[in-house]
Parts: C-alpha cells; sequence; structure tokens
C-alpha cells in the first residue's frame, strides 16, 4: 500500500465462525481427494490454503494429521506437494499433537478474524504503514 497509495479501500469480510478442527480436517481431507482425483495428486500449500480460506500452517498441520492418521501419503518437493491415497502405519500419538496444535491455530484465526471484524479499519491501516 505504500507504492501504491490507493486513494480507497474497500474491506469485506463474511462474518467470522468459530471453524471446529473436524469441520477443518473433513474439508482439507475432500480437497486433497479432489486433487489426487482430478490433479494426479499434485498441489501447493499455497493452492491448499487459498481452497480452504485459511492459513498455510493450518493446512500444514491439517496434510500431517492426515499422514499420521494412515489414510493420505505425503511427499514434498519443493513446492509441490504430492499426495496419494497409499496407506501406511497410523501414529494416533501425533495425531493428537497434532490436533491440538490445529486447534489453536483455528482459535488464533478465528480471535484475529473477529477483531479485524470490528477493529477501526484506519487504525489497522495506519499501523501497518
Amino acid at each position: 500500500m505504500e507504492i501504491i497509495k490507493p486513494k480507497t479501500i474497500y474491506v469485506f469480510a463474511i462474518p467470522p465462525t468459530q471453524e471446529k478442527p473436524e469441520d477443518f480436517i473433513n474439508k482439507l481431507a475432500g480437497i486433497c481427494k479432489y486433487a489426487i482425483n482430478q490433479r494426479g495428486g499434485k498441489a501447493t500449500i499455497q493452492e491448499l490454503a487459498t481452497a480452504m480460506a485459511s492459513r498455510e500452517s493450518a493446512v500444514q498441520i491439517g496434510l500431517e494429521w492426515l499422514g499420521a492418521g494412515g489414510q493420505l501419503s505425503i511427499n514434498m518437493e519443493e513446492d509441490i506437494i504430492n499426495l496419494s491415497m497409499e496407506k501406511h502405519e497410523r501414529n494416533p500419538y501425533l495425531q493428537v499433537e497434532l490436533f491440538l496444535a490445529l486447534k489453536g491455530i483455528l482459535n488464533e484465526t478465528t480471535a484475529y478474524r473477529k477483531y479485524f471484524a470490528t477493529a477501526d479499519l484506519k487504525s489497522i491501516l495506519e499501523n501497518e504503514t
């Protein structure tokens, strides 16, 4: 914004809702299934985060949770993620830790979105510059 110096900025948002980790994981699993079936299992974290309207860190942890559940195989090559439905051994202990981490990130995101929805936008924009 410093470079462009817009005269008008339009901000719109859907009122934030508390996203439950279970719902997040189910939605991510569906998007992964789509990537496997329609894109040969190839995607990037950025693409998945965009499709989820979520943070990249939440998507990363969600993918790790699915992998620890033995439901999904994930191989990363630089920015490209290769997903497959290849089953492997489940790690329930890791899943518990990842679930807690995901819950924390989703709660933090919800809190920020609630703040942003009610905060004075002028003060937010002034703090950004």
